[in-house]
């Protein structure tokens, strides 16, 4: 997780004392949870529900049920405040285990620990093994049926990232071994792309994984090396080689090169999330050159984020997404 503090030219100097950052960054991450969380589901929301609507600052369950946003048709919810549930908590745990790990401090790990309760009911909460849906709602049962790559991928990488912490569990990591095995047997089964939840048509953001951008090869990679991971499964093992090394490593060789990252297409408001994507492809892949080629990856795509115009249309995008695409190489 980044904090960004803006300030002016003449305020730009250290309001605190090295040593009290850690204290600050969990104040924030105990308001997080006191003003979006909710303690039945003990998942952050989008939207406050500490305030007067409180938890009627969602959609109802009765519009989730129905596919709808304020009486409109919204199958994948947005406006309704759970939309992003998968993304918001799997970012936040993925970086609470990441602080944890390197800290063993006794209150990241209770915050760690309660976000990985909600996210265990967003990965079971739908009957259909592997989905992700977007939600569910404090209620604990409603969600969104129309999903999205960054539910998917988020849930993914939270479950990845919590089993490889010192905080899981034997059960834990048996949990989300069996969780992503079903994650990856559904989308393998739906030729790596994300449909809704009944399989009868693609989702609203599930574009084809194995399309020839270097969105669909960070999510195709970084998925199954993840599972691949905590599975142990030679099969996703050998998936995993298979796409490496497919056109002679085409992926690798022209879709993640490092010196490409000018002609990428530009960036939305949540590109940040195939960064995290790329940062668990690095901490899996065991070729040095291929970790050493993500970590440049990884800094030239920062770079172009810190310091390219947010209000220029060649740099920053309106949310269009990665449709459009052909699904395969």
């Amino acid at each position: 997780a980044v904090f960004l503090v803006v300030t002016t030219a003449h305020e730009a100097t250290f309001a605190q004392e090295m040593g009290t950052l850690p204290d600050d960054v969990k104040t924030l991450c105990h308001r997080y949870l006191d003003q979006f969380g909710s303690e039945r589901t003990e998942l952050v929301y989008h939207h406050r529900l500490d305030g007067p609507l409180g938890v009627g600052s969602l959609a109802s369950p009765t519009e989730i049920a129905k596919g709808t946003m304020d009486g409109q048709p919204m199958p994948y919810g947005y406006g309704s405040g759970i939309q992003d549930v998968a993304l918001e908590n799997g970012q936040f745990l993925f970086a609470l285990c990441d602080v944890f790990d390197a800290t063993h401090d006794p209150e990241v790990a209770s915050l760690a620990q309660r976000i990985f309760r909600g996210i265990r009911r967003v990965a079971t909460v739908s009957p259909q093994p592997g989905f992700a849906p977007r939600g569910p709602h404090p209620d604990g049962k409603s969600y969104y049926r129309d999903s999205s790559r960054d539910q998917h991928a988020a849930l993914a990488e939270a479950l990845w990232r919590f089993g490889r912490c010192d905080l899981a569990t034997v059960d834990d990591r048996k949990f989300i071994a069996g969780e992503l095995d079903e994650m990856a047997r559904r989308m393998e089964a739906n030729d790596w792309k994300i449909m809704v939840e009944d399989n009868s048509r693609i989702a609203h953001v599930g574009f084809g994984w194995r399309q020839s951008t270097a969105i669909g090869a960070i999510s195709l990679l970084s998925f199954l090396a993840m599972v691949a991971d905590a599975t142990g499964d030679p099969h996703w093992q050998g998936v995993y080689q298979q796409y490496s090394n497919e056109k002679d490593s085409y992926r690798w060789k022209e879709l993640l090169a490092p010196n490409k990252v000018d002609s990428w297409r530009p960036f939305t408001l949540y590109s940040n999330q195939f960064a995290q994507a790329l940062l668990a492809l690095r901490r899996v892949e065991s070729d040095p050159k291929r970790k050493r080629q993500l970590v440049e990856l990884s800094r030239r795509l920062a770079d172009r984020a810190l310091h390219s115009n947010v209000l220029a249309p060649e740099y920053w995008r309106r949310l269009d997404w990665a449709g459009g695409e052909e699904d395969h190489l």
